[in-house]
């Protein structure tokens, strides 16, 4: 059963406008403001609105059509951008990010290794997802280089990748009286912030909120260190790899020296700090 939805970058439709039209999704920009999309990127008061009319939210990010072509250090930015912006939306940490990896026709999967390959590592590839044509969605589930895939029907010549979980279907439709692009999500899950979501945004979320998010994200594939070519995918050899790297990060917190912590008991400021330290070097570990 599909689920249907749209995408807009400037019209902003109310959220119980498009619940009466029978859309139970929206995807939203987390990319800037343009000259030519003034109210681009998705607003606090946007994200309220939403939620309260029990819609589901995506995100988006798109800076310029051939962007993904500029390689890892840019997929790096835009990952690190996106996020700075989702966590000041109050999204939780286990919401997916797409980003565009074909907005013209000419680009081709190749293309696009480099800078995906740089949002997996800032954001880890179980957040990581694409918006293409047929091709480049193809080319990027086939190398393993994205979990979730929004597939739009232009330059696709009518065809379907089973794996994309989201589909864009027609473009500059009228809905809710404003022109929008309309989607149908083929999952249940498809790297969103759901409606009936009581996951808290990512600053309140504890360890084992956040590993238990890990742990359940469907279609994870880690890479395995070392073999950029390969991937694994075997459930016991994730589990070990894990294992592996906690052990090892258990190891350096250990080793650290009392000396470098604050004096007296720990604030919530330093708790909070040494937390997102930990996080960022377990980040890191996973995405090696």
């Amino acid at each position: 059963m599909t689920t249907e939805g749209v995408d807009f970058a400037n019209p902003r439709p109310s959220g119980a406008a498009l619940k009466a039209a029978g859309k139970h999704f929206v995807i939203r920009y987390t990319s800037p403001n343009t000259t030519a999309n003034p109210r681009k990127r998705l607003t606090a008061a946007e994200v309220r609105n939403y939620r309260s009319a029990g819609l589901d939210i995506g995100l988006v990010w798109e800076t310029s059509t051939d962007r993904a072509t500029q390689g890892r250090a840019a997929g790096v930015a835009d990952a690190h951008a996106a996020e700075t912006v989702r966590r000041a939306l109050g999204i939780p940490a286990s919401v997916a990010q797409y980003f565009v990896a074909q907005d013209q026709p000419d680009i081709t999967g190749p293309q696009v290794v480099a800078y995906f390959q740089g949002v997996a590592s800032a954001i880890t590839l179980a957040r990581t997802g694409a918006y293409a044509g047929y091709s480049v969605t193809k080319y990027l589930f086939d190398h393993r280089l994205i979990t979730y895939g929004w597939q739009t029907y232009a330059w696709s010549n009518g065809l379907w990748d089973p794996r994309a979980q989201v589909q864009q279907y027609h473009n500059g439709v009228q809905v809710a009286g404003v022109t929008v692009d309309l989607c149908r999500a083929m999952v249940t899950h498809w790297g969103q912030w759901a409606a009936d979501s009581t996951e808290p945004p990512e600053d309140d979320m504890t360890p084992q909120d956040i590993a238990n998010a890990v742990w359940h994200s469907n279609q994870f594939n880690p890479r395995v260190p070392g073999d950029a070519s390969t991937y694994q995918d075997s459930g016991a050899a994730w589990h070990d790899q894990v294992n592996t790297s906690l052990a090892q990060l258990k190891a350096a917190v250990a080793a650290i020296p009392t000396t470098t912590l604050p004096a007296g008991p720990l604030t919530d400021a330093d708790k909070d700090d040494i937390a997102r330290r930990v996080a960022d070097l377990l980040a890191a570990r996973l995405a090696q």
